[in-house]
């Protein structure tokens, strides 16, 4: 069975979190008329959820938990119960989405959960993949790893099918000038030296606010991207 669309509510379980931002409204929009396998409504008793849906081998899927009251955390299960999939954040904002290809047929089951452990109303949706969703999650997998160049290229492929999603062009942006920033290692040590004797001397000169200022830029210079 293909799944379309596999939609869960619950409507009173997690307290706010204040810091929670608005971004759900850029995580995927479904197609309005999509088939609703199952829709469900309860009340948690703990903080965390259970939801279970059939899959089919090879089926790309993208699983999203969004919330108006608390910062969220997504994990998914195969059928033998072994962990496949977790997020916390995506596309810049404190929901959690899950891209994945399944490995198998059989029932899989998403885990939602509260960072902070306590309660509010939820939502989880389990849905076909689009072609942007795969390329925005293979933009996002490729810079955690470090491969900008592939990064590059998924969020430019993922803008090519969808431009209307801020998070790509501000996930490309920020890209971009990473690319920008980078040094060459004789770069990079010659610019520490200079920022070392430089607080050296203020230091000397009893100037602890500049020298602390520059010692600050270095850190900055010193933190990977």
């Amino acid at each position: 069975m293909k799944i379309n669309q596999l939609r869960f509510r619950n409507l009173s379980a997690f307290l706010t979190v204040a810091t929670l931002l608005s971004g759900a409204l850029f995580l995927p929009v479904y197609p309005a008329g999509a088939q609703t396998l199952l829709e469900q409504e309860g009340t948690l008793r703990s903080a965390e959820g259970e939801h279970n849906f059939s899959g089919e081998a090879g089926q790309s899927v993208i699983i999203t938990l969004t919330s108006p009251d608390f910062d969220t955390m997504l994990t998914l299960l195969d059928p033998t119960g072994a962990e496949l999939a977790y997020n916390d954040d995506y596309a810049r904002n404190l929901n959690s989405a899950i891209v994945y290809t399944l490995p198998t047929s059989g029932t899989y089951k998403v885990i939602a959960r509260s960072i902070s452990g306590t309660g509010g109303s939820y939502e989880v949706v389990v849905a076909d993949a689009t072609a942007y969703d795969q390329a925005y999650f293979r933009g996002v997998a490729a810079r955690q790893e470090g491969n900008y160049e592939a990064a590059l290229a998924a969020f430019d492929e993922a803008i090519q099918l969808d431009s209307s999603n801020p998070a790509v062009h501000l996930d490309r942006a920020d890209l971009l000038y990473a690319l920008a920033q980078q040094l060459q290692p004789e770069e990079r040590e010659a610019i520490v030296q200079s920022y070392q004797r430089a607080i050296e001397l203020y230091e000397q000169a009893g100037d602890t606010e500049n020298a602390q200022l520059i010692r600050e830029q270095l850190m900055y210079l010193e933190t990977p991207y």
